[in-house]
């Protein structure tokens, strides 16, 4: 049964936090829990005039979700405890091999007749890429049979244990004395205490986000590694290079305590850059873009912000900021040293961009 109903956006924001902290699937069974024990408020109101919380009555009983804790780790360096493991729902072991069928490769961003100015580039705030990794490993442990996972449930689920792994990442990167340039846990959050916003903005930025036009935005869809059945249940599923992106060993998600600073292997980066070069064209310009500018001297955040500001169309009406020129340059670093084509060097506060052999031969290759 389908039932419609209208809600302003503050019950809207108040239903994403309930199914975060919940640990609902989807918004439906949110409510449907919550229907029941309204229900049952009222009844044990009007009989005894007074609730108690987990009381039985008639059979009935308050319905909450569970709460159990992670088990942890005692660490021999420090005495510290971690958790014990990454979440099982982003462990290649949960990984489906057989039965999913991939996507077709959305074609956004195709035509090549428009040049990819800098505010086509994929959102500066997505701003790590391990989180696609994870999100994909999630995705395919989610899925129903073959046909994808409602959007609502994938956030739901994904960004709920995604604090978890935020939480066992920021562990790791304290024992291990990881700086802000090489931390696990950045753009991950946290799960419990005062998370909720940061686990609803992880679901609708590295997950996904519908508009009021029903389009599909977040870093998934913009790297090509998902696709999405539009409408009122829109789904999204892997696509080919998605599905084989999860089924990758990580040194990160398939590891205990890993302590290396490398997100990913090479084999994920060599098989991520030709994804790159093949089907995502705004991305792959960026690179470029990027490493021509610091090849030519750019090297320092105002100086790349200067070069880069030519690739910024006019717009006089509302023309671009400084902030949002900024914000897309740094977006774009950080994903590329994540894949091992820029390096940061640090002199107290400032720093210096200078592009690695690897990405140096990644504007040779293209």
């Amino acid at each position: 049964m389908v039932i419609c109903v209208e809600i302003d956006a503050k019950t809207k924001e108040d239903l994403d936090k309930l199914v975060l902290q919940g640990g609902f699937q989807s918004y439906s069974e949110a409510i449907a829990v919550a229907l029941k024990n309204q229900l049952l408020l009222q009844r044990q109101v009007g009989e005894s005039k007074s609730v108690v919380i987990g009381a039985e009555q008639d059979g009935d009983r308050i319905s909450k979700a569970p709460t159990t804790g992670p088990r942890r780790l005692k660490s021999e360096a420090d005495g510290r405890s971690l958790p014990l493991e990454v979440p099982s729902l982003f462990a290649l072991s949960t990984t489906p091999n057989l039965g999913l069928i991939p996507s077709p490769i959305p074609d956004r961003d195709e035509n090549n007749s428009i040049s990819v100015t800098v505010d086509r580039w994929i959102f500066g705030q997505f701003n790590r890429l391990l989180p696609a990794k994870a999100n994909c490993r999630g995705l395919a442990a989610l899925y129903e049979g073959s046909n994808g996972v409602p959007l609502s449930k994938a956030v739901a689920q994904i960004a709920l244990e995604a604090g978890k792994l935020g939480d066992y990442l920021r562990a790791v990167d304290e024992r291990y004395g990881l700086g802000r340039d090489d931390a696990l846990a950045t753009a991950f959050p946290v799960s419990g205490g005062d998370g909720d916003k940061a686990r609803l903005r992880y679901g609708n930025q590295f997950v996904g986000s519908l508009n009021t036009q029903g389009e599909l935005s977040g870093l998934l869809i913009d790297l090509k590694l998902i696709n999405y059945e539009p409408g009122k249940d829109a789904k999204i599923s892997l696509t080919a290079p998605g599905l084989d992106f999860a089924r990758m060993p990580s040194p990160i998600l398939d590891s205990k305590g890993a302590s290396q600073k490398a997100k990913f292997n090479p084999e994920e980066v060599e098989f991520f850059l030709n994804h790159i070069r093949s089907h995502v064209r705004v991305e792959h310009a960026a690179y470029q873009t990027i490493i021509t500018a610091l090849s030519a001297g750019a090297d320092t955040p105002e100086r790349l912000d200067d070069a880069i500001a030519q690739y910024v169309p006019s717009r006089p009406e509302k023309p671009f900021t400084k902030a949002f020129l900024s914000t897309q340059r740094s977006g774009a670093i950080a994903r590329m040293c994540e894949l091992g084509l820029v390096q940061r060097i640090r002199d107290g506060i400032r720093v210096r961009y200078v592009p690695t052999e690897r990405g140096r031969m990644y504007i040779t290759e293209s």
